[in-house]
Order: C-alpha cells, then sequence, then structure tokens
C-alpha cells in the first residue's frame, strides 16, 4: 500500500534514528542528537557511522551507506516496506490506514492457519504421559525447555482419525496443508506416533511440523511437505526466537536438526538455527550473512555431517564477497552437539566454538593432506582447489583464494617426502666430513630446540635447506613430518630402524649434550643462524679449494 508522505513525516518525527539502529550497533556520542558506530553496512575498525537524529538519517563516511529509520530495516533487517512501516507506527503510537486485501483469501488463509494450531494444540495435549515425554526427558530436556519450543506428540492412528472427525476437518484441507499425504494404499496421516516439532516461519506464525520416530522405522525424521506457507529452503528452524540474540551478538550457529537446537540452546547458546532436513539454500545463506558476517557451521562428526558441511561450502564458494565468509566447527568423530555438551561440558563445547577454522581452511584441510604421498595425488589435490577458487565470482575474493590455497599448499608439503618404502636393514651410512658433521649440528640443534619450527620463518628455512649428507636429508624429512607434534621416544626408534647405528650414535651424543644447554629466545634464533651459515661457509671453502685444484691442473 502507498502512505502518503504526510503520515511517513510523522512517524519519523516520533521514532529516533538511534533508538531503531542500536538494536545492532553501538552508539557513542558525538555531539547534540548525534552519535558514531561501527558501520553495521561494512567491516572497519575505527567508526566512521554517524546518526543523526536531528536530520532523521544516518551516513557512512567508509562505504557510503546513507538513508533514515525505514530504508535501515528494509535493507539491514530484511523487513518489506509494509512490515516496516507497521512496526514503526506501533512505536510511534500512529494508527496506518486499513490495508485492502482479498478479503476471501485471506478468511481462507486464517482458517488454514486455525486448522495448523488445532493440530499444534492436539499433539501438546498428547505429549505428557507419552513415549516422546520420557525420550526428552531421557535426553535431559527440561520442561522449560519443552514448553519453550512446544514440542508435541502425534498419537496412533486411530485417535488422531477421532480427532480429525471431531473438528470436521476435510481430508482434501489436510492434503493442502501437509499433514496428511497420499500413498499406494490410500491417504495416510504424516506424523502418527511420532515426536512433533512446530515450525514457525520469522513472522512467529506457525507453518509445519517435523516429526521423530521414537521406535523402529525409517526415516527417522520427516518434515511436512511443501506447501504455500511452508517454502523449507526459506525457513530455518528456531529463527523466529533466535533472531533478537543474532541481532545482538552478530553471531549466528548453525546446527544440523531440531535436537542440536534444543541442547545448545539450553546449554547457553541462544543464537543458534538449523535448516530443514538438508535443505540448506542460497536463501538460508544470504539471510544469515544478513545478520553477521562470519556465520558458525556445527554439523555432526559423521560422515553425513561432513558431507553436508562440504555441501555448505559448494553453496558459498560462489557467493563470497569482501567481508562476508562462514566458519566450521569439527566436532569429535560420531558426535553432534549434544553428545559433546553432556561427554565434555558446556567450557569444552565453547571452545570448539572458538577454535573452529574459516572456510579457505576448512576446504584445505578436507582436499589436501599430508596422506596424499605421490606426484599424481597431490597435483590432483593442487587442481581441486584451484577449481574451488576459480567458482568464486567476485574477482577480488577470488585473487586472494588463489593466493592463499597456494601458500596452504606448500605449507601443508613442506619437507614432506613422496612415499619411501621403509628401509631393511641400517643402510644409510655414516659421511664424516666436516660438512656433514656441521649438518648434523644443525639437525641436533633442531631437535633440542623443536619449537623453532612453530615459528614459520625457521620452519621454511629448515624445510628448504638442501643438506649434501643424503642420511641427514632423510632425517630432516622425519623430523618435518613428527612435527609439531615431535616425540623423542618415537623419532629415536625411527633412528635405530633406518640409520647406521653408527650415525645414530653420533646424533643422539650431540643432542644429549646440546640438551643441557637452555637457550633464550634470541639465542636460540641467532645459534639457528649460526649452524646455517657455518654450513654455507664450509661449502664455499670446499668450492674454492675444488675450483683451485681443477685450476692448477
Amino acid at each position: 500500500m502507498k502512505y502518503s508522505q504526510e503520515l511517513i513525516q510523522r512517524i519519523k518525527d516520533r521514532v529516533k534514528v538511534s533508538d531503531i539502529l542500536s538494536r545492532q550497533v553501538k552508539l557513542i556520542p558525538a555531539g547534540h542528537m548525534r552519535y558514531k558506530a561501527l558501520c553495521p553496512f561494512h567491516n572497519e575498525k575505527t567508526p566512521s557511522f554517524i546518526i543523526s537524529d536531528d536530520k532523521q538519517n544516518y551516513h557512512c563516511f567508509g562505504c557510503g551507506a546513507h538513508g533514515d529509520i525505514i530504508s535501515f530495516l528494509t535493507e539491514k533487517e530484511n523487513y518489506n516496506f509494509a512490515d516496516a512501516m507497521q512496526e514503526l507506527a506501533q512505536i510511534a503510537g500512529v494508527a496506518l490506514p486499513k490495508v485492502q486485501y482479498d478479503e476471501k483469501k485471506l478468511i481462507a488463509d486464517d482458517l488454514d492457519y486455525q486448522i495448523i494450531n488445532e493440530f499444534q494444540q492436539f499433539f501438546q495435549r498428547n505429549f505428557n504421559g507419552s513415549i516422546a515425554e520420557n525420550y526428552i526427558k531421557n535426553r535431559g530436556i527440561i520442561p522449560e525447555n519443552i514448553a519453550k519450543f512446544a514440542l508435541g506428540y502425534a498419537p496412533k492412528k486411530y485417535l488422531v482419525e477421532k480427532f480429525i472427525k471431531e473438528k470436521g476437518f476435510q481430508i482434501s484441507k489436510l492434503l493442502e496443508l501437509g499433514l496428511y499425504r497420499k500413498g499406494q494404499n490410500g491417504n495416510y496421516f504424516l506424523f502418527s506416533e511420532r515426536l512433533t516439532f512446530p515450525i514457525f516461519n520469522h513472522r512467529a506464525q506457525l507453518v509445519a511440523f517435523g516429526g521423530r520416530i521414537l521406535g523402529e522405522g525409517m526415516p527417522k525424521y520427516i518434515n511436512s511437505p511443501e506447501y504455500k506457507f511452508f517454502k523449507k529452503r526459506e525457513l530455518l528452524y528456531n529463527f523466529y526466537q533466535a533472531k533478537t540474540f543474532i541481532q545482538r551478538s552478530r553471531e549466528v550457529i548453525l546446527c544440523e536438526g531440531y535436537m542440536d537446537v534444543i541442547a545448545m540452546q539450553q546449554a547457553g547458546f541462544q543464537n543458534v538455527v538449523a535448516p530443514l532436513g538438508t535443505a540448506f539454500s542460497e536463501y538460508h545463506l544470504e539471510a544469515l550473512w544478513y545478520f553477521c558476517d562470519d556465520p558458525i557451521i556445527c554439523l555432526d562428526g559423521d560422515q553425513a555431517g561432513k558431507k553436508a558441511m562440504l555441501r555448505i561450502a559448494d553453496i558459498a564458494v560462489p557467493k563470497l564477497k569482501p567481508g562476508k565468509t562462514l566458519s566450521f566447527v569439527m566436532l569429535p568423530d560420531g558426535q553432534d552437539p549434544d553428545d559433546v555438551i553432556k561427554s565434555k561440558g558446556i567450557k569444552y563445547m565453547q571452545s570448539l566454538l572458538e577454535s573452529r577454522i574459516f572456510l579457505a581452511a576448512m576446504l584445505v584441510k578436507e582436499h589436501c593432506h599430508t596422506g596424499l604421498n605421490t606426484p599424481e595425488s597431490r597435483s590432483a589435490a593442487h587442481e581441486k582447489l584451484n577449481n574451488i577458487a576459480h567458482k568464486i565470482e567476485n574477482e577480488s575474493v577470488k585473487a586472494q583464494y588463489l593466493r592463499y590455497f597456494k601458500d596452504a599448499f606448500f605449507k601443508v608439503f613442506r619437507g614432506k617426502s613422496y612415499y619411501i618404502k621403509p628401509k631393511s636393514g641400517n643402510n644409510l651410512a655414516v659421511n664424516t666430513s666436516n660438512i656433514a658433521m656441521e649438518e648434523v649440528e644443525l639437525v641436533a640443534f633442531i631437535i633440542t630446540n623443536i619449537s623453532i619450527l612453530t615459528v614459520e620463518q625457521y620452519e621454511e628455512q629448515f624445510a628448504m635447506f638442501d643438506f649434501d649428507d643424503q642420511t641427514v636429508g632423510e632425517i630432516q624429512k622425519h623430523i618435518l613430518a613428527l612435527a609439531p607434534n615431535f616425540i623423542m621416544a618415537d623419532f629415536a626408534q625411527w633412528l635405530g630402524e633406518n640409520i647406521a647405528q653408527n650415525f645414530v650414535n653420533y646424533l643422539l651424543n650431540k643432542i644429549r649434550l646440546l640438551s643441557t644447554i637452555s637457550l633464550s629466545e634470541y639465542e636460540r634464533n641467532k645459534r639457528f643462524d649460526y649452524h646455517v651459515k657455518s654450513i654455507v661457509l664450509g661449502r664455499l671453502r670446499r668450492d674454492y679449494k675444488n675450483n683451485m685444484r681443477s685450476g692448477d691442473e
């Protein structure tokens, strides 16, 4: 409906811009009727976003975002114009003229919503004392959350049919609303003997149900089929309740299903939602990005969860844009969020959320790992990552991903040899040249100061160092393969199995001697440089002498 400019202005005169924007940004006073804040439309560290109650607008000097209370609701909070006007009018205490609707359609929709709500009340009445109540209580869900999520139970077929008859509902209407379904043997009620989860749209209207079987049978979970009120790819479970917390924290956690959401919420994580089934879509992605820049994906730690994680990544990659990404929580194998909370506690779950990895790192972890030990397998991984990067539509983000994947690929395989058949016997002999001894000194130093390999500069320098002695080169590769989880006992065992005993004795003696010396970080770094320079100078002296001899001849 079109509203007059006079009406719009009257509403704007009664609602401060700062009151509406304070929902999403922290206001800093900046003069009479003015505030500054970090811009909600782009990432910044220094406030460049100005809110002017006197001018009834906002403006960002960083990204150029500009508007009033209506545009803020439509552009940042995803309202349509009519809903924005209705909310602001309510705040302002201004009556809006009644909108002309198709009266027949409005009455029909109201009756359909009424039928769905009648079923919800029926399910809730049947919950108390049911196997569904026992199941939920055994899962540790407290009564407050049973009520908050309005859990119910759809009883046996004959009780459902009795309820339908009492209410006078037509099966044709129930088919239309997704409560019944056509089967080979006729129409059947979809949720019989299932725990029920009511599904609300983003306006808190009940539109559908999810159901979990409580005995043997498949599928374990089902949802209402899509119909006029219910589009799976446009809704997220619990969004209508979590929205306020998401806006305040600017964080959202996406879990796999209903029970994950309920368990996380009970543990204190109020900003949790879930897709309906496996139907995660671009619409969901844009909705999550609308409220925060870095949604957290926290799926089950099983194979199905990992596949779903990669599907979400496939959806997100082409749509990546500056400042918008995803992060992934890696749960223990075979565990869902509820398992983690019950076995390890809320603090451990929080630590997993805090140690999440961003999208690019997750893709490297999945496609590029140290188990790839042939040139062909590594080439395939490298090509896979490049193909992923080339799917990104934004050229700036694409360039950054190509660079990141190149660097990450190098780091994963730095110093990692291709597959070498284990040596039979101690057939790597000792070389007693001065340069070889200097190289052993460097390796012994690294082993006794293994933490130096956590510093990228020194790890890269050591990994790229080309040792003259074959034995020292093999030891170098094994040290890099063990780091950062280097265990001396494992290393010593490998030495005994692969290296000549006189070489092992020489190296272990060096290690024992160096382990008695305590070095500061500065001294450690200087000592590393000293060993490297000693080897390089030794090579230069050798080459000089060889050149002099060849000149004499």
